[in-house]
């Protein structure tokens, strides 16, 4: 996991140092590749919330539980593609100024994003990895997350 996280922000520094260039004389290009970059974000994110959902019903289907089974194979990287594809969305279409609810949804996504690192490191503390399921597994971030960038989206077009 950690040479796909390596990897993936091998590829947001890219995407960052490229986007630079792209702010002078290519503005359908930028939003083009943002646009893209938020539709990745966006399916990886309901991709990892469809989990909890999925949960009552994985006894009754045996599709359902492979669905599970896969869902949480990927879950870990789902989670930095989510992070980076979103983070990047946010840099190429707006610069990440002026809209303070998509930062704020931005600073939540980083908040579940840190907590997953924090659980699945093997020499975590005992006490710390107990701290961070609790702020891992809120789902109520994951629905501040969805509102907070629909109404962004929304104000700031």
């Amino acid at each position: 996991m950690i040479v796909f996280t390596v990897f993936v922000f091998g590829l947001s520094l890219i995407v960052y140092s490229q986007g630079s260039a792209l702010w002078v004389g290519h503005r359908a290009l930028r939003f083009e590749i943002g646009g893209v970059l938020g539709v990745i974000g966006l399916v990886s994110l309901i991709l990892i919330y469809l989990r909890p959902l999925l949960r009552p019903f994985i006894k009754h289907s045996y599709w359902l539980r492979r669905a599970w089974y896969y869902l949480n194979l990927v879950h870990p990287y789902l989670g930095i593609i989510a992070l980076a594809a979103i983070f990047s969305h946010g840099y190429l279409m707006a610069g990440l100024k002026g809209n303070f609810l998509v930062r704020l949804a931005l600073y939540l996504i980083t908040w579940q994003v840190f907590w997953g690192f924090v659980i699945s490191f093997k020499r975590a503390p005992a006490f710390l990895k107990r701290k961070g399921l609790l702020m891992h597994t809120q789902i109520i971030i994951g629905v501040l997350v969805f509102v907070l960038a629909l109404i962004g989206h929304q104000l700031f077009g």
